[in-house]
Order: structure tokens, then sequence, then C-alpha cells
């Protein structure tokens, strides 16, 4: 008789240990499923804005390099929808790159190295993307421009004249320690310059597709 009560008390307890490990598992599992596809679904969205932010971007740098090549400027249409769209997504952030790289592109188009338009477009990808990634996306935009005005004029047969020209500059500027207009009435004349935004966009472009690469090949 008391070996039947104890087998029965056994039996009792192996019973219920089963069920109350499968409902505390259910839960458990079920609670952990839904935060990961919380998280997967926040991920997920970030992603969309992000396709949304960089598609947005390349079509106005798009926009700003076909006037430059067409007419010569850079219509502020394009730059307007720019710095509305990069206030935007990146808020507060993008004002001091924006800024920065404004006054530096300033200083430039005061000796006529480059348009006005040309600087507020720098700006606007500094602000846009950040100072670090901007100004790496900047430098790849003049690569472009200085390997383009390479063989124009090579193809030209005015390199020589160019590099004697700009050296000589160069020289005046530490001799006298003053900065003067560089190739008085070039901006002006399409024979002795090239539309730098094509330039912009294209580094720009580039810049975006190898950082895109890696951070897949990397995994961020």
């Amino acid at each position: 008789m008391h070996n039947k009560i104890h087998q029965h008390r056994f039996e009792v307890r192996d019973s219920c240990i089963p069920d109350c490990l499968g409902t505390g598992y259910s839960q458990g599992s079920q609670s952990f499923i839904g935060i990961f596809s919380t998280q997967k679904e926040d991920v997920r969205q970030k992603k969309g804005v992000k396709y949304v932010k960089t598609g947005l971007f390349c079509l106005i740098l798009a926009g700003a390099a076909w006037t430059d090549a067409t007419e010569g400027r850079i219509r502020n249409r394009w730059l307007l929808a720019g710095a509305a769209a990069g206030v935007w997504f990146q808020g507060k952030v993008f004002f001091p790159a924006a800024t920065v790289v404004l006054v530096l592109s300033f200083l430039l188009f005061r000796l006529r190295m480059m348009g006005a338009g040309d600087g507020k477009l720098m700006a606007l990808i500094a602000g846009y993307l950040g100072m670090e990634a901007g100004m790496e996306a900047i430098l790849t935009g003049m690569v472009v421009g200085a390997c383009w005005s390479l063989c124009r004029l090579w193809h030209k047969k005015s390199l020589k004249t160019r590099l004697i020209y700009l050296t000589a500059y160069i020289m005046r500027l530490f001799q006298t320690g003053k900065a003067e207009i560089y190739c008085e009435g070039a901006l002006k004349d399409p024979e002795r310059t090239i539309p730098l935004a094509p330039c912009m966009a294209a580094g720009t472009y580039l810049y975006l597709m190898v950082s895109g690469a890696v951070s897949v090949w990397t995994g961020r």
C-alpha cells in the first residue's frame, strides 16, 4: 500500500514538470521572437529611410550636374532642394559641415578658381553626408575633375602652357604673400574651364558605391 502511494506521488510530480517547463519555454520563446521581430523591423525601416535619402540625394546631384553641363551654371532650385532635403534628414547636423565647406569654397571663389554654385554644391555634399564622408566625396570629385582637365588640356596640346602659368602663379603667391585672382576671366570662357558639378556628382557616386560595397563586405 505504501509503495503504491509513493508511486502515485512520483507520477503526479513527473506529470507536472513537463507542463510547467513547456508553458515557460513557450512564453519565453514567444517573447524572444517578438523582440527579434521588432528589432528586425526597425533595421528594415532604417534601411528604407537610408535608401530614400541616398536616392533623393543622387537625383539632386544629377539635376545640378545636368544644368551645369548644359547651361554653364547650377540652378538654384537644385541647391535649395538639396538644402531642404539635407535639413529634413540630417537636422541640425547638416549646418556645421556645410558652413565650414561653404567658407572654404568662398575663398576659392574670391580667387576665381571656381564658381559660386560649385562652392554651394560642395557645402551641400558635406552637410548631407557629414564632414568626414562629405570631404572624401568632394576630394574624389576633385580627382575626377583633375583627370578630366588634364585629358582635355592634353588633347588641345595646351597642358604645358597651363602648367607653366600655374607654377608662375604659385611663385608669385609665395614671393608677394598676396593672393591674387587666378587667370582673370577664365570662369567666363568655356574653353578654359570644365563644369565642376558633374565631377562632384561623379565623385560622390563613386564614393557612395565604394563605401556601400565596403559596408556589405564587412557586414556593417
